[in-house]
């Protein structure tokens, strides 16, 4: 997708978001190529990954003021980086929150054994055979449980009574998977990987709470464990 679709995607979402509490749930800016997943904790940020995300603050701060999150890996914490220069070289209002566990690896329990599969196969078969219970609990946290505390996180964290201001996860594509899996039904519906700056947004208004992606809408039961 052009860079410009990209932003105007988030762009036309937050603009309409009219007086419901708004999340954004990005995955991190364009990186560099990962060769092994061992050593994916330290892949950068391209150069066009950090001036698109700097685009897209620059866009963002015409509209609203907003709080960024990031998982601990530094492209998602670059990414936030460059989308806070955007906002506030254009004399926006933002602030950085930090990391958040839920937005990173938190359900890896084995690192080496599970990024060892994970250099194995596609991440598509990768999220399909953790859907699946194939791989083991002592390796990583079951699927529904690592979904249930990533939406139970992001729906705790976010203040509904600030509707004011937008909040902005960076995440990576399997915490987004996890969602997306969860919400969407992949295994029927066939959704594509996500990409680079892809949006998932989260609507709350009032008493109903609405999961936005790709056009399509749903509700969301917000009643999860607070704890995996």
């Amino acid at each position: 997708m052009k860079n410009k679709a990209r932003i105007n995607k988030i762009i036309e979402k937050i603009e309409n978001k009219g007086g419901s509490k708004l999340i954004v749930i990005l995955r991190h800016s364009d990186r560099e190529e990962i060769s092994d997943a061992k050593k994916s904790f330290d892949v950068p940020l391209t150069d066009q990954g950090k001036a698109i995300a700097r685009i897209l603050g620059n866009e963002l701060s015409k509209i609203n003021s907003y709080r960024l999150y990031h998982s601990d890996v530094p492209r998602c914490r670059n990414t936030a980086k460059s989308i806070a220069e955007g906002i506030e070289a254009s004399q926006g209002s933002v602030t950085i929150l930090g990391e958040r566990d839920y937005l990173g690896g938190f359900f890896i329990k084995d690192f080496n054994s599970v990024l060892g599969l994970a250099n194995q196969v596609t991440g598509l078969e990768f999220m399909l055979k953790w859907f699946a219970g194939e791989i083991e609990e002592s390796e990583i946290i079951p699927f529904n449980k690592a979904t249930n505390y990533l939406l139970s996180s992001l729906l705790n964290e976010s203040n509904e009574n600030e509707r004011s201001e937008v909040d902005i996860y960076i995440t990576h594509d399997w915490n987004m998977m996890l969602l997306l899996y969860k919400i969407f039904n992949f295994q029927e519906s066939k959704l594509r990987w996500p990409y680079y700056l892809e949006p998932i947004f989260i609507d709350i208004n009032n008493s109903e709470t609405h999961l936005f992606y790709e056009g399509e809408k749903r509700f969301l039961n917000i009643d999860f464990p607070r704890r995996y």
